[in-house]
């Protein structure tokens, strides 16, 4: 199924211009408004914005001046207003290490895309936003997606509220 993501608005936070560019024109290729992508070179500035334009996704670079990528994920999952905190987040990093894509799973972005991204993988991953939705979960020490893709454990068997299997 293709979606319309014509009426969808996006941040694309991104210290360097030219990254911003690509990015924003990658949301065009998917379908995007130009003018619906708004660029930011800092954390900060999205922040200032998200209080009078929310959007309905966030492309994020984690290398950022000042306030980090992981920190601004963090302060987006602490916003009193719900709307705003379920916003889908999409890291777009150089830096995918398994320890690192940890990191900002656990901060609580939605997806880690690598750089450089194609149009297809961001489709793709924007596609799992929409079709794949994970419920929100709120403790003390995480506020986010559930970091849980799957529902089987490597033995296949039911992961959540299953009993450990018997030998």
């Amino acid at each position: 199924m293709a979606y319309d993501f014509s009426n969808l608005t996006a941040y694309v936070i991104d210290a360097n211009s030219f990254s911003r560019q690509i990015l924003r024109g990658l949301l065009g290729a998917v379908g995007i408004r130009h003018e619906a992508a708004k660029e930011m070179a800092d954390a900060e500035a999205a922040l200032a914005e998200m209080a009078h334009f929310p959007p309905d996704l966030i492309l994020t670079d984690i290398n950022l001046p000042g306030m980090s990528g992981v920190d601004l994920i963090r302060a987006v999952r602490h916003l009193e207003d719900e709307e705003k905190r379920y916003t889908p987040i999409i890291v777009c990093t150089a830096y995918t290490e398994r320890e690192r894509v940890m990191e900002y799973r656990d901060a609580g972005a939605h997806e880690v895309l690598n750089k450089p991204i194609s149009v297809q993988t961001l489709y793709d991953h924007l596609v799992s936003v929409i079709e794949a939705p994970r419920s929100f979960v709120y403790t003390p020490v995480f506020t986010g997606p559930d970091r849980r893709r799957r529902l089987e454990g490597p033995d296949g068997a039911e992961r959540r509220g299953a009993k450990a299997p018997q030998d």
